[in-house]
């Protein structure tokens, strides 16, 4: 269940914390990602369909297993902050980072300012359908289902043998 997966998570941080020799005390507050539509203003997780997660509490679970605040936000959407902030996109105003794995996804910063969209699905491509042959084939008709690796491994299953990072190597 979504509360047993955090509440591992939550001991996972504490573990962690002790190994580091750093007291759980000074844990002041927590930024979790989660991947799917996350309504980041109430820290529910909508729709995370690979993990199987629908109208999850996320923050409300981590706020009390932890004791600490909790701000919750798309993986991605996390990912694109991370990078203007210390990568690849350090010192630009307007970017975009996509990722391919499990899912397929987007973060998107425009002006300075991550775009999340009207219902905090703007990087949500993987629901994109492909063509208008599958606008009834849902999912088959969506990016994820072509080009997630899951879907890359099916249609290759030699490859599936490899490392994914020597895919296009």
């Amino acid at each position: 269940t979504p509360e047993a997966m955090l509440g591992r998570l939550a001991a996972a941080a504490r573990k962690l914390m002790k190994q580091a020799g750093v007291p759980f005390e000074r844990l002041i507050a927590v930024g979790a990602g989660a991947p799917g539509a996350v309504a980041w203003d109430s820290g529910v997780v909508n729709h995370a369909p690979n993990l199987g997660w629908s109208q999850v509490p996320m923050r409300a679970i981590l706020e009390r297993e932890l004791g600490v605040p909790v701000v919750v936000e798309n993986d991605v959407n996390l990912a694109v902050l991370a990078e203007r902030w210390r990568g690849a996109a350090q010192g630009q105003q307007t970017c975009a980072y996509t990722t391919v794995g499990t899912g397929t996804g987007a973060g998107i910063i425009v002006d300075g300012v991550l775009h999340r969209g009207h219902h905090s699905m703007a990087g949500e491509i993987s629901f994109l359908c492909m063509s208008p042959e599958h606008l009834d084939a849902q999912p088959a008709g969506w990016l994820e289902s072509h080009a997630s690796l899951k879907a890359l491994t099916a249609r290759a299953p030699r490859a599936a043998r490899r490392d994914p990072a020597r895919w296009l190597g």
